[in-house]
């Protein structure tokens, strides 16, 4: 029997898989009696071999007003299916979506990603797959940058639900990163926010971008 802990946007989930696949998963309580407190649960099966990425099974979610705040309750439950998204691997170009950009605005930025096989992590009795993730940025066009230039990630990230984070480091030692979501099951687009500390032609900042798979 397995012990995960997953993250439903923002609610951390944590539970057991049995050995015939049936899982049960619940959130702590979220929030505080005089504000109110939701709780979510989660029962079902994990993937078969007839369906590999595949989970369904059924959630129920309550939320118990406190003496402030919303006044209302609620108690919902049903049915869902969930699909593994699809792997990240390739190369996305970036739109600028906000009024400034690390870069310029008028600059070129891409993403080239490859997606790992998912590893499992055992630490003590609780056991939880991570997904390993390489990359590098591609930035052109830039004022910061005499010529093309494409930082490698400086270390391995990870995958967690829909998010994503890498970390680059320039050859003059300034640094950039990626936070990024991504906002459809083929994972063909991907939203976030791309940062600088800054060039020596440039003074860095924080820019939102969508980037999508070419």
């Amino acid at each position: 029997m397995l012990t995960s802990t997953v993250s439903a946007e923002a609610f951390p989930i944590s539970g057991t898989i049995a050995n015939d696949g049936t899982f049960q998963a619940t959130t702590q309580a979220i929030g505080t009696p005089p504000n109110g407190v939701l709780m979510l649960s989660l029962t079902g099966s994990s993937p078969r071999s007839a369906t590999p990425s595949t989970w369904t099974g059924t959630y129920s979610l309550t939320f118990t007003p406190g003496t402030s705040g919303v006044s209302c309750s609620i108690a919902q439950s049903g049915s869902f299916v969930a699909n593994a998204i699809a792997s990240v691997t390739g190369t996305y170009t970036g739109a600028v979506t906000s009024v400034n950009a690390p870069f310029g605005m008028a600059a070129d930025v891409s993403v080239q990603l490859t997606q790992g096989a998912p590893t499992l992590i055992t630490r003590g009795n609780t056991s939880y797959y991570q997904l390993p993730l390489t990359g590098s940025l591609t930035i052109a066009n830039s004022p910061c940058f005499t010529a093309p230039v494409t930082i490698q990630a400086t270390a391995p990230a990870f995958i967690s639900g829909d998010s994503l984070q890498l970390a680059f480091l320039t050859t003059n030692t300034q640094g950039e990163g990626l936070n990024g979501t991504l906002t459809d099951p083929t994972a063909n687009t991907v939203s976030g926010l791309l940062a600088s500390i800054g060039t020596a032609s440039c003074g860095g900042g924080i820019g939102a971008y969508t980037f999508t798979r070419r």
